[in-house]
């Protein structure tokens, strides 16, 4: 059996179970690994607290076709400071099952749906709906029951010369190969703080000048799940759960594997050269526009100090224009990130200053207001938009209110709602 795309092609067994992707030239880029075993107890610690990597704890783990969990999982974020959001420790287990055949294939629009059987005891089928895009395979896998499912997952073979590069702002590389660590798109790593001499020192041997607070050395600030494989192909994620990846890590050197903290699974696989699956994952979740030469060069950022007043601020600002002059230094871009802290008219003629050197000032723009003590964001603006119906409501069209990183400071936040014409005007 078998699906034929633009440049690919998708190979079945029918049982055991297993699926190839095949280049125009007939090579496999990627096989899932085949089925064997039987359903095991598996747990899977995709975070612990302060990056501690999670391979240190020697806990069983399944590699089969188009796996499913069926248990009890958790997730502890941060719930203030900097880091509110991170993840402080994440995982899941319970009985994991797989898919071991096709029941059934049905043909539907530019691709095919197949019936998988699981040894799940229950019965329990995936319904696998495969579609052939240009340069891409997608794929998503349903169980016909979702319940008792924490988390769902796939493995493939690999080799000791597969390099996996990719996931956004990882720090330690860009070769993954043999890492193993979790994707959450709230993470937002970067350093301990006031803490960071003491956190260097503590964690030089597991990381070191790659090491972020709280995540370790793959951490990032910014995620995507998603890598660009040397065997000929890419893989995107097309899910914002939290992801933990196995890229041939401890103890399978020799496959790796994704498991996702949700009850399906969508991934897109992309075949070809490395530019081209470039382009072509880019095509799916977008691309970063060229930027202008100026963004290519030297810049620099001014952070407000807590309980600095605009007046302050505005005069820090005009001493670091003062220096630029004076080095002749060639920065061509100043991030203002405390704007809000300064007059209309005074942050007008800083911009005139700068603008005036050919420095170029950039403003942070949250998507959020916040009561922020930090003066990153002005009360006011929260107080308005809330009592003017300006931000996300629950269902019963209250204000949907959250912490702010400061929230051990009373710092409260709204999302600016964005469908209504006023939060846009």
């Amino acid at each position: 059996m078998s699906l034929t795309g633009p440049g690919f092609t998708v190979q079945f067994v029918q049982a055991p179970f297993a699926m190839q992707v095949l280049n125009a030239s007939g090579q496999t880029v990627l096989a899932t690994v085949p089925y064997s075993g039987r359903p095991e107890l598996a747990a899977d610690v995709a975070a612990l607290p302060l990056g501690v990597n999670p391979s240190v704890l020697p806990l069983p783990h399944r590699y089969a076709p188009f796996t499913f969990t069926v248990g009890a999982a958790d997730t502890t974020a941060f719930q203030a400071s900097y880091w509110e959001g991170d993840l402080l420790v994440a995982g899941h287990g319970g009985m994991q099952y797989a898919a071991t055949g096709v029941r059934s294939v049905r043909e539907v629009p530019n691709g095919l749906e197949l019936t998988l059987a699981t040894d799940d005891p229950s019965g329990r089928t995936l319904e696998l709906k495969l579609l052939a895009n240009p340069g891409r395979l997608t794929v998503a896998v349903t169980p016909s029951s979702t319940k008792g499912i924490v988390a769902m997952g796939n493995s493939f073979v690999s080799t000791s010369s597969e390099h996996f590069a990719g996931f956004g702002g990882v720090h330690s590389g860009l070769d993954q190969h043999g890492a193993r660590f979790a994707n959450w798109v709230e993470e937002e790593n970067f350093d301990s703080g006031p803490l960071q001499p003491l956190t260097s020192i503590l964690f030089f041997q597991s990381g070191g000048k790659h090491w972020l607070f709280p995540n370790g050395p793959q951490a990032a600030y910014y995620v995507q799940p998603q890598f660009v494989s040397t065997a000929g192909y890419g893989f995107l994620l097309d899910q914002g759960e939290l992801a933990d990846w196995h890229l041939d890590s401890f103890p399978r050197p020799n496959a790796w594997q994704v498991n996702v903290a949700a009850n399906q699974l969508d991934y897109d696989v992309a075949v070809g050269e490395p530019l081209q699956v470039i382009s072509t994952l880019s095509a799916v979740n977008g691309r970063q526009r060229v930027p202008p030469t100026w963004a290519l060069g030297a810049q620099l950022d001014r952070r407000i100090d807590t309980g600095q007043s605009g007046e302050s601020y505005a005069a820090t600002i005009r001493n670091d224009l003062a220096v630029i002059l004076a080095n002749n230094l060639p920065i061509t871009g100043y991030r203002i990130e405390a704007w809000y802290a300064l007059e209309p008219t005074v942050l007008q003629q800083l911009i005139s200053e700068f603008n005036a050197h050919d420095i170029h000032v950039l403003l942070y723009i949250r998507g959020y207001v916040s009561t922020d003590p930090m003066t990153t964001n002005n009360p006011a603006y929260y107080t308005y938009a809330v009592a003017h119906n300006l931000v996300a409501t629950h269902a019963n069209g209250q204000p949907y209110i959250f912490d702010s990183p400061t929230k051990l400071l009373g710092g409260h936040a709204a999302v600016i709602d964005l469908t209504n014409p006023a939060g846009k005007a």
